[in-house]
């Protein structure tokens, strides 16, 4: 794992679209602009509108959104005295980032708060 400290996604995914890199990890603040500077978005990712995922398959690369199903799995394997129905239900998420926003669209009754 090598950290690259980006200013400017639309350079950085031309600079490095040519290397044998197979994937990166995206963290803020590009989690969203960098959907429009990918060649495919996995449909979760484009319905949340953020990838913090992009994988390099031959050359293209494909953003997912990994966060939603971190939040899930976090949910069922800590707090499993809840029991949670089967998704989709409708907690509290707090917060406005990328990784919520994949929160939001997986709980279609949750709703953002600053």
């Amino acid at each position: 794992y090598v950290p690259f400290k980006v200013d400017n996604i639309g350079d950085f995914i031309r600079a490095f679209r040519g290397l044998d890199v197979k994937g990166y990890s995206v963290t803020i603040p590009h989690k969203e602009s960098v959907v429009n500077h990918l060649d495919a978005i996995d449909p979760m990712a484009k319905k949340i509108g953020a990838v913090n995922t992009i994988v390099n398959r031959g050359g293209q690369l494909v953003g997912f959104n990994t966060d939603c199903e971190a939040a899930i799995k976090v949910l069922i394997t800590v707090h499993p005295h809840l029991n949670l129905p089967p998704p989709p239900f409708s907690p509290s998420v707090r917060g406005t980032g990328g990784g919520i926003q994949g929160d939001n669209e997986y709980f279609p009754g949750g709703w953002v708060e600053d």
